[in-house]
This record gives C-alpha cells, sequence and structure tokens, in this order.
C-alpha cells in the first residue's frame, strides 16, 4: 500500500500517465457527466474540445464551476490511485487556441505520422465551426488516500507545489 509521503509527485504521476477525464457540469438543475480526452499545459490548466451544442459546453457557458476526475480505470482495485479536480471552465480564446491545438495533438499523437492523419485546422475550432476548445482551470485537486482502504478518503494537493515543476 502507498502512504501519502508525496501526493505532489503522485499527482503529476497521474496527470502525464492517463489520457482521459471525467467531467462533471450542472445548469438550470441538471447534472451530466462526459468522459473526454484531455491534454494539460505546463500551468496543469487542461484542455478537452467538444461541440459548442454538447450538454457539457452550454453548461459551462451558464456555470463555469465543474469538477473531473483523472485514475487509470484499467488496475485492479488495490492499485487504482486518482484524482478529484475542481475547477473553473471556460471556452478556449482566439489568442490561446493556435497554442492549445498544438499541445492538445501533440500530447494526445505523439506519432507524427498519426497526428497529421487526425489533427484539424484552427478554423475546426473557431467562428461558424461546430466544435470549441475548452479551458479547466483547476482550484482545488484531491488525491485518493491509500494508506486507509476501509474507506474512501481523500486530501488536498497543494496546487502551488503541484504547479512548481511544468506538466510534460
Amino acid at each position: 500500500m502507498e502512504t501519502p509521503e508525496n501526493p505532489v509527485e503522485k499527482s503529476r504521476k497521474i496527470i502525464t500517465e492517463n489520457r482521459y477525464l471525467t467531467l462533471a457540469t450542472a445548469a438550470d438543475n441538471e447534472p451530466w457527466v462526459a468522459g473526454l480526452a484531455y491534454a494539460v499545459d505546463k500551468d496543469y490548466n487542461f484542455f478537452f474540445y467538444s461541440a459548442k451544442t454538447s450538454k457539457h459546453g452550454m453548461h459551462i457557458e451558464k456555470n463555469p464551476k465543474v469538477a473531473f476526475s483523472i485514475f487509470n480505470s484499467t488496475l485492479p482495485s488495490e492499485e487504482v490511485d486518482g484524482l478529484q479536480i475542481e475547477a473553473t471552465a471556460c471556452e478556449v480564446g482566439l489568442l490561446e487556441l493556435p497554442h492549445v491545438i498544438q499541445i492538445y495533438y501533440q500530447q494526445s499523437f505523439p506519432d507524427e505520422a498519426i497526428r497529421a492523419v487526425w489533427q484539424q485546422p484552427i478554423e475546426a475550432f473557431k467562428g461558424l465551426a461546430v466544435k470549441r476548445f475548452y479551458k479547466l482551470v483547476p482550484t482545488h485537486v484531491y488525491k485518493l488516500d491509500l494508506s486507509i482502504i476501509e474507506v474512501d478518503l481523500r486530501f488536498e494537493v497543494n496546487l502551488d507545489e503541484l504547479r512548481k515543476v511544468p506538466a510534460k
């Protein structure tokens, strides 16, 4: 069993070794959850893209407060670890969009040949296009406490400490 000696390092590892997050949104007393591929920048801001008309996209427009989790669901119960993160969400602005597209596709498709097949041009995410990139800025990060197995408990990870080493 792991003990929480270095929750910041373990949190970084969880973020960099996984590719999907589960996003929870709510608006007008209507909750929603969506599984999404993500990329993360050096400051631990998370990015995903989705249709503007997706339920989570419309929720974010009305209520920027969101939560998401990251964990490896393929691990056995005694090895699984994860993060629950509270964040503020917004649509990525035009000035930031080229950089976000670059990190998203580089992280999602490290192989250049495969990336060339999947990467979409900036026009696919602006103007009258259906899709948008969204940014999740963490406000609180919680990690599973693996030192206690009788009940799921979490403890808060220091965001300032997490951000001292840029995400890769």
